[in-house]
């Protein structure tokens, strides 16, 4: 609307006000850091959790949160343990893989499901390119819980990579996996687990059993994840919708590249 303000219920609020807060979960070893974007609405909400890329944190996902949020959502975002960039504690980035990541989710999940305002009927996951595999695997086993799954760039190569011993610029056997190596010109390390977690992951098998609607936005000219997977898992997804972006990017870095994005996702969660 173009007076800014969106109409719930008998409820009226301005879309351009975001209020954040950082939170703290903790499970054993594990502190996840956090931080909510909301709007100030006291009723129950539909509710999206961001997944970060690979050697990303939350504040790369901080950019979709607010488009999002300031559309209704309540958005929670956070830092995989492991992630060098990130500031969530327990585990080193040499002991992180998809499969802890996939942990975490969980736990994220739990609490963000446990949470007054959140709508337990309109819980989404979002996941961006690591994230998005991530988010695939965690949507499969709470696939009463996530209602609906959205997957920006998914990094769904990864398996492949890994059986290929090719791994975001880093060569290794399949037999000789090094106990820990540097990736993507030196800027972070990982260690064997990342590899071999990934390897024995069965990702087109437990996407098949996850039946709830799935939106896949990814760009063509995407250089890091071919779009050919993207195109395989809508395929594979049984209720998945695919929207490609002329020319877009992994990591979508122009602003109408998100702007796209952001406006399918609201569209296919309206749905």
């Amino acid at each position: 609307m173009s007076s800014g303000i969106k109409i719930y219920g008998n409820k009226a609020y301005w879309r351009n006000i975001v209020i954040t807060r950082g939170v703290t979960i903790r499970e054993g070893s594990l502190a996840i850091h956090g931080r909510w974007y909301m709007d100030g609405r006291e009723e129950k909400q539909p509710t999206i959790i961001i997944c970060h890329e690979f050697g990303t944190n939350m504040r790369f996902t901080s950019r979709y949160a607010q488009m999002l949020c300031k559309q209704g959502y309540a958005v929670f975002i956070f830092d995989f343990c492991g992630s060098e960039s990130g500031t969530s504690r327990g585990r080193k980035s040499t002991e992180m893989s998809v499969t802890t990541e996939v942990i975490d989710l969980l736990v994220v999940l739990d609490y963000v499901q446990d949470r007054p305002f959140v709508n337990k009927n309109a819980v989404f996951l979002m996941g961006c390119s690591q994230g998005g595999l991530v988010a695939s695997l965690a949507a499969e086993k709470r696939k009463n819980e996530v209602k609906k799954l959205v997957l920006y760039y998914p990094a769904l190569s990864i398996p492949d990579d890994a059986r290929k011993g090719s791994m975001l610029g880093a060569e290794f056997s399949g037999e000789e996996i090094p106990d820990s190596f540097k990736v993507m010109n030196d800027k972070f390390r990982v260690g064997k687990r990342y590899v071999a977690d990934a390897i024995v992951l069965s990702e087109w098998r437990e996407m098949m059993r996850y039946k709830n609607p799935v939106l896949i936005v990814h760009g063509t000219d995407d250089e890091l994840v071919d779009i050919d997977y993207a195109r395989k898992a809508a395929k594979i997804f049984p209720n998945a919708k695919l929207v490609e972006i002329k020319g877009g990017k992994h990591l979508f870095p122009s602003l109408e590249e998100r702007k796209i994005a952001v406006a399918e996702t609201i569209r296919f969660l309206w749905e």
